[in-house]
């Protein structure tokens, strides 16, 4: 016997689930796979209708998925049928007239030259570009190489680079990651790269990649760069760089372990008096392999100081032989200063700080946010004394030594400041301020 089915009129809605139990299905969806899998899911689900539009979209923010999208075969998955799902979902949400794409503004490419998923993960991220996202204006490309690369890897490479170089008009941030690339087999392309997106480009980052001749020739093209990160880069040929980049703004620099910089800060100084943001990486403690010596003089550091005054940025960690005077410098020589943190600075107490304090000149009118990590013999008097003379001050992160000193505790409190419960990060009131987290 056949089963009847109820079916609606004409002039009837078609049945259609209630809006909580639409809901209840997506929440299990959404803890019943992996982070990514099924926040993808959720999206999928969220194009069957409108009534399961309004139920699935408020369950998954669109930064988590869309600001950065991760075009990686591990990315938050063990597969890349996921990453591929969720483009082919931004293709058919805009033909929906949706404006998921228009939210992009960073693509993670990580590329592994062994595999098959090149050719797929280019394909998704041509299609991606073609959409035209308007935001779109960061590009990261993570490269895992062999150290003896096959030829067929070799050409890989350069096909790589040949497709996504015209596609790249629009990007104004490029940072470019190497896992074991042979520089003498790959540095020629990458550096074509970088010379031909160099008339637009703004932000340009090295991540474990040697500067040859051939990348150096291309860095030196990119005449309106602002940012700069040089992340586990050799200092040496560092100081001719920077002679070329007159417009630098900001500036990230995490030299290897034992590679003395005392020149490329002079060079900085000398060459980019424009600068603003100045980080400084020593990673000796993450790495155990402590230099025998400084890194660099305190010298080298002043004339930077001295050179560029519109420092609004300093930050500085693992620098472990900075000592007191840097402060009584940085007192005289940054009253630009916004926001300023040292931290694994060892020895640093501040007391001399607080006597150059105490006399006509220097100060940091302007300092908003003072974060000062893991200086365990860092005083209170100093952080009293900048507290009276730092009226913007709207943010203060601790030393550890410094979390249970009543004293101290007692100033921040008087000034407004509010700690929670582990007492280190202390906040004016209304504050949006972050820490900066550089190192």
């Amino acid at each position: 016997m056949a089963l009847s089915m109820p079916f609606s009129k004409p002039d009837q809605d078609p049945p259609s689930l209630p809006p909580e139990i639409v809901r209840q299905a997506l929440l299990y969806v959404l803890d019943a796979g992996g982070w990514f899998q099924s926040r993808v899911d959720v999206m999928a689900s969220s194009m069957v209708c409108k009534s399961w539009y309004l139920e699935a979209r408020p369950l998954v923010s669109n930064d988590e998925l869309f600001r950065k999208l991760e075009l990686k075969h591990d990315s938050f998955s063990d597969s890349i049928i996921d990453v591929l799902r969720l483009v082919d979902l931004l293709l058919e949400s805009k033909r929906l007239g949706l404006g998921d794409y228009q939210l992009i503004q960073t693509i993670h490419l990580g590329i592994r030259m062994d595999t098959a998923e090149p050719g797929k993960l280019i394909d998704s991220f041509a299609a991606i570009v073609a959409m035209k996202p308007p935001n779109l204006r960061y590009l990261v490309i993570e490269l895992e190489c062999q150290v003896n690369p096959e030829i067929q890897d070799i050409r890989c490479f350069i096909d790589f680079f040949d497709r996504i170089e015209p596609l790249c008009v629009g990007i104004r941030s490029v940072e470019l990651y190497g896992i074991e690339i042979p520089t003498e087999t790959y540095n020629v392309r990458l550096a074509e790269f970088v010379a031909a997106l160099s008339p637009h480009l703004e932000e340009l980052k090295f991540n474990a990649i040697e500067l040859d001749v051939p990348l150096r020739t291309a860095l030196g093209r990119c005449t309106d760069l602002r940012r700069v990160t040089f992340d586990d880069v050799s200092g040496d040929c560092l100081p001719s760089e920077l002679r070329l980049l007159k417009n630098l703004r900001q500036l990230c620099f995490a030299p290897p372990v034992s590679v003395n910089v005392d020149q490329s800060l002079i060079a900085l100084g000398l060459h980019c008096p424009l600068l603003e943001d100045f980080t400084l990486i020593i990673r000796s403690f993450w790495t155990l392999s402590v230099p025998e010596e400084p890194m660099f003089s305190d010298s080298s550091l002043y004339y930077l100081l001295s050179c560029c005054p519109n420092i609004k940025i300093l930050s500085i960690s693992g620098a472990f032989w900075l000592g007191d005077p840097f402060l009584t410098v940085l007192w005289r020589h940054g009253p630009a200063l916004e926001r300023i943190e040292l931290s694994t600075c060892l020895v640093i107490t501040g007391l001399a700080a607080v006597t150059a304090m105490g006399q006509e000149g220097g100060g940091w009118p302007e300092l908003r946010s003072l974060e000062l990590d893991d200086n365990p013999k860092l005083s209170g008097v100093f952080v009293e004394k900048v507290l009276v003379l730092c009226p913007k001050l709207e943010l203060v992160l601790l030393p550890t030594n410094l979390c249970k000193d009543e004293h101290c505790i007692k100033m921040l409190e008087g000034y407004g400041f509010r700690g929670p419960d582990d007492l280190r990060i202390w906040k004016k009131e209304n504050s949006r301020l972050e820490t900066l987290d550089r190192g």
